[in-house]
């Protein structure tokens, strides 16, 4: 059990900024009990939506600022860390169909026209399908999805990662080598009891929900394996962010689209 705990915060360390104190903090890049990663996704969705949860108790009809404040605290809560990978695997995928060694441009700190141009669409689609979740469902209902997207783009990576080949090198490597039958299995079924919690707590229909849930992860997920493999030929941490991102937008996307699916 203190191991297990031990494992909790070193991941809460590393996949948000929460401060914590530096006993609790591990000093070496270890990634144990993966399954918790579920329960990482909740905590920053609950921040995610503090602010919109804030506007809403205080009455205040304002999507646009609450859409922005939703996208700019998921960032936040990650530390732009995913986001990160996201724009150098997008970068990688675009600039490889010119011939140029994928690698080299995800290793490659500066960020070109395709990064730019990649993180303006990605941000663009991701307003717009918050803004319509916002203004088409009710209150309740978004704060639970925003928060059940966090839960499921963060259990995307562990997925992807036991599917796909070992990177040389990086964090992907040491996650590769981290990741174990009980981390996928155990982390979705988590995902699934957390999402039916929270679904629950506002006294709306479950089984719509996962399953728009659902698809959005494996879009997510096999899309991103596809283009690894193909791109990179395994999975570092860059494609671990792809994924995260890329999995978070699907959900909302999705959902705009099946909204009244389970409404």
């Amino acid at each position: 059990m203190v191991k297990v705990l031990k494992n909790f915060f070193a991941l809460l360390s590393f996949l948000t900024p929460i401060p914590l104190p530096h006993r609790l903090r591990s000093n070496t890049l270890v990634f144990g009990s993966l399954y918790l990663l579920p329960i990482i996704g909740l905590i920053r969705g609950l921040f995610t939506i503090l602010p919109l949860y804030i506007l809403y108790i205080v009455d205040i009809d304002a999507p646009f600022l609450a859409t922005f404040t939703v996208i700019a605290m998921h960032y936040i809560m990650q530390g732009f860390l995913h986001v990160d990978g996201f724009i150098d695997f997008s970068e990688a995928v675009l600039a490889y169909r010119f011939g140029v060694d994928a690698y080299r441009v995800v290793k490659d700190r500066y960020r070109g026209s395709y990064a730019i141009a990649i993180f303006v669409l990605f941000v663009l689609g991701l307003y717009s399908s918050i803004l319509s979740i916002l203004i088409k469902t009710r209150p309740d209902i978004s704060i639970v999805l925003i928060i059940s997207a966090e839960v499921w783009s963060i259990v995307s990576m562990p997925t992807l990662s036991y599917l796909g080949r070992e990177p040389p090198e990086g964090i992907g490597r040491v996650f590769k080598h981290s990741v174990r039958d009980i981390d996928v299995f155990l982390g979705i079924a988590i995902a699934v009891a957390l999402t039916i919690a929270l679904m629950f707590s506002i006294h709306t229909t479950v089984v719509p929900l996962i399953m728009l849930l659902a698809v959005a992860f494996i879009i997510a997920v096999i899309s991103t394996y596809v283009l690894s493999s193909k791109v990179l030929g395994f999975v570092n941490g860059d494609v671990l962010g792809f994924v995260s991102e890329l999995c978070y937008l699907m959900v909302m996307t999705i959902h705009v689209i099946g909204v009244d699916l389970w409404i």
